[in-house]
């Protein structure tokens, strides 16, 4: 059964989902389950950021998503996994001049950073990301966009070559961003078998930015020697799972080898700290 509610005193909250015309809201779903008083407030805020809500879908394999636009590019997010896109577009848009940029995308989660990068004008030719079901919600965000060159790695990136178990603990239930290398864990909620590639080769692609935002995976690179490093002219490393010394200690290394370190907080409370 589908049912509508209607918000006509939101329009100044929402004015840019309204392209600006002072009419009524109209939010339609499935009863019980469609959008939710939750995906509601979702829409609202990612409108005041000038991201529209323009379609809902269902996939077999990551459920109900919604997709939201902005500038002629799409991002499709399932419900449950939900991510807010304008705040690592705040995270990330500032850094660096992406325009002409060839970048390798690692921790690809659902693909919002490759979207990100395509808009401001980067070409993303790799995104590595293992879990399977955020690959075809990758898939799904490439097919929106019309992103055909970048190549989807299911592979996780650590110190050395095999295979290994990644899943999300049991005191993070259903929290998707936080996937975590731990072997076979009988209390994880979530979790499957996946490659993995050595940090170094990553390095071998000629790049000219890596952006990492792994869970971890990003202290494999203080194994490295500087003329390694160095293979990569940018890196963009969220550091938001790394403790205050493991921090302290990437800065060093950077500044060793070479690199104008610039350290970023933001108060968004995704992606909060990358060295450039």
């Amino acid at each position: 059964m589908l049912r509508t509610i209607k918000f006509a005193s939101l329009y100044n909250a929402v004015r840019t989902y309204l392209d600006d015309k002072p009419r009524t809201i109209e939010f339609k779903w499935h009863f019980k389950e469609r959008l939710k008083w939750e995906q509601i407030r979702i829409v609202r805020n990612h409108a005041l950021h000038g991201w529209k809500a323009v379609a809902t879908g269902f996939n077999e394999r990551f459920g109900e998503y919604i997709v939201f636009e902005k500038r002629g590019f799409k991002i499709a997010i399932p419900l449950q996994r939900f991510f807010y896109i304008y705040r690592a577009e705040s995270a990330y848009e500032q850094l660096i001049n992406y325009n002409s940029k060839t970048i390798v995308d690692v921790g690809g989660f659902i693909g919002e950073t490759m979207v990100l990068f395509t808009m401001w004008g980067a070409e993303v030719a790799e995104v590595y990301e293992p879990d399977p079901i955020n690959c075809e919600v990758i898939k799904l965000n490439m097919a929106l966009n019309n992103i055909v060159n970048t190549k989807i790695l299911r592979k996780a990136i650590w110190r050395t070559r095999g295979d290994t178990v990644v899943g999300i603990p049991a005191s993070r239930k259903g929290d998707h961003e936080k996937l975590t290398m731990f072997g076979v864990n009988r209390t994880s909620s979530y979790q499957f078998v996946t490659d993995t590639v050595p940090v170094k080769d990553v390095l071998d692609s000629g790049a000219d930015v890596i952006k990492f935002d792994c869970e971890g995976c990003e202290r494999s690179l203080l194994e490295l020697d500087c003329n390694k490093i160095r293979k990569i002219p940018i890196y963009i490393i969220g550091l938001e799972n790394v403790t205050s010394h493991k921090r302290d200690e990437f800065l060093e290394k950077f500044k060793k080898c070479g690199f104008k370190v610039q350290f970023v907080i933001r108060t968004a409370k995704i992606l909060a700290q990358h060295i450039v």
